[in-house]
């Protein structure tokens, strides 16, 4: 009897299913939210297709994966871009956790690189880097208990709590991502708690001018939104994203 099942989603034309950012963080958003009380473990897009493992019995995935057909296709484009939802028996505990590894690891694989910092990846929703899938890391700690941040740092390719860079022209990417969203536009309660998470951040060592023209607010809005109530998940998850964003452009530019 299997203890649960591995879905795979595909396009019908094997097209690369989320090939920029904004289809990345969509991708990623439009996951977590479905699969939300399902016992997904993983997820990654970064080609064709997407493994998803997870531990549901066979109804509940047949169920999810129709969800998932109907909700890709209005973010990604049409539920006819996409093939029937292949489901694979997960046979055992040995099996989840070598499924769960495969399902994380599908850039090194394949040797694609179109989503370096993994934003279609469950990888940023069990690290503590993005608050859609927070609920992930607890489906993971229950279910796959040897699973260790290390792990998946190792499969990030760097620890970001051991980063303490502060690039101030990567605070509102960084803070949208932790959301996944495609930037900080708008007034939905999720863009404003990660606007106000990136302005008490970045006072710590910026001016309020600079702070406002980074996330393209007034001065006078950055110093309302210093005193107001945050998350501290999220704005845990918006300084992870700040100093490996600052991180990676500097690594960019070293190499110019």
């Amino acid at each position: 009897m299997p203890i649960g099942w591995q879905l795979i989603v595909r396009r019908r034309d094997d097209s690369v299913l989320a090939p920029t950012v904004i289809e990345q963080r969509a991708f990623a958003a439009c996951v977590t939210r479905i699969a939300r009380g399902h016992a997904l473990l993983a997820f990654d897009a970064p080609g064709g297709h997407s493994h998803m493992p997870g531990l549901f019995d066979r109804a509940e995935a047949g169920r999810l994966a129709r969800a998932l057909l109907v909700g890709l296709g209005r973010v990604l484009g049409q539920a006819g871009d996409f093939e029937p939802v292949r489901l694979r028996p997960i046979n055992d505990q040995a099996h989840a956790r070598s499924l769960f590894r495969y399902a994380l690891n599908q850039p090194q694989r394949h040797a694609l690189s179109p989503d370096p910092l993994r934003e279609s990846s469950a990888l940023p929703d069990l690290m503590g880097l993005r608050v859609t899938g927070r609920w992930m890391r607890l489906v993971v700690a229950q279910r796959l208990p040897e699973v260790q941040r290390h792990h998946l740092a190792e499969l990030l390719g760097v620890e970001p709590r051991d980063l303490d860079d502060s690039n101030i022209r990567c605070l509102a990417d960084a803070a949208a991502a932790s959301i996944a969203r495609p930037s900080l536009c708008g007034r939905t309660q999720d863009v404003v708690a990660a606007r106000a998470a990136a302005i008490q951040l970045a006072r710590r060592d910026f001016r309020t001018r600079s702070i406002a023209d980074a996330l393209g607010v007034s001065s006078r809005t950055v110093q309302v939104f210093t005193q107001v109530d945050v998350d501290p998940y999220l704005l845990k998850a918006v300084q992870d994203q700040w100093h490996l964003r600052s991180w990676m452009s500097g690594r960019s530019a070293q190499a110019l």
